[in-house]
């Protein structure tokens, strides 16, 4: 199905198929990516235009919250890292 899809888009828009992704979000599990999709893909297809709304909503949300773990994290390491190179 998404090499069909991937060859639709490809031949209908004159661009090499090595320069498309084409996911399917349902089936997607990093976040990063679907973040990456969600802000600048561009979406094929959606039966539902209140649910693709709401589903971007909810992606971005997310996101946000991962971003702020991720630093959370980073500060951790970093003040780990301090910790460490005093007490040597």
């Amino acid at each position: 199905m998404v090499a069909d899809i991937l060859e639709i888009v490809t031949r209908s828009l004159g661009i090499p198929e090595d320069r498309v992704d084409v996911l399917l979000l349902n089936r997607v599990t990093s976040l990063p990516l679907l973040y990456n999709a969600v802000v600048r893909g561009i979406l094929l297809y959606c039966s539902d235009p209140q649910f693709c709304s709401e589903y971007k909503r909810r992606i971005l949300s997310k996101y946000l919250d991962y971003l702020i773990f991720r630093e959370k994290l980073d500060l951790r390491r970093k003040f780990l890292e301090a910790v460490g190179r005093s007490l040597r």
